[in-house]
């Protein structure tokens, strides 16, 4: 997260209220090279999205290539880029820290890999 981000939940936060936010993935969890693809289908729709991980310096690159196969359209395909930088929990935790939370990093979070920011607003 950002500062303005973790500013903008204290105030929506009672003292005493938690923030619970599932980071990006850890360097350490990422590989480079790691092949994925998702795909959908309905009766009017087909979608497939291909991704290679790479790194680029500090930070996750992603280039999603998707094909679209909607009815009556022709085949389209589209690539978007995504470039996610990789930040040391450390750093994590001292953003809602400096926003007046006590903040905690669970490694066992809800995806693998990815670990879990629990903070709640101090009174």
């Amino acid at each position: 997260y950002r500062r303005d981000a973790a500013d903008c939940f204290a105030r929506a936060l009672r003292p005493g209220g938690l923030l619970v936010a599932e980071p990006w993935i850890v360097r350490e969890h990422y590989e480079p090279g790691r092949r994925s693809m998702r795909t959908y289908a309905d009766d009017d729709l087909k979608l497939c999205r291909a991704v290679v991980a790479q790194i680029d310096g500090d930070s996750a690159v992603m280039e999603m290539n998707w094909l679209i196969a909607a009815r009556d359209q022709p085949i389209r395909h589209l690539v978007e880029r995504h470039e996610m930088r990789f930040t040391p929990v450390e750093s994590m935790l001292a953003i809602p820290e400096a926003a007046g939370f006590d903040a905690r990093f669970k490694t066992n979070g809800l995806m693998e890999g990815r670990g879990l920011h629990i903070a709640r607003k101090q009174p």
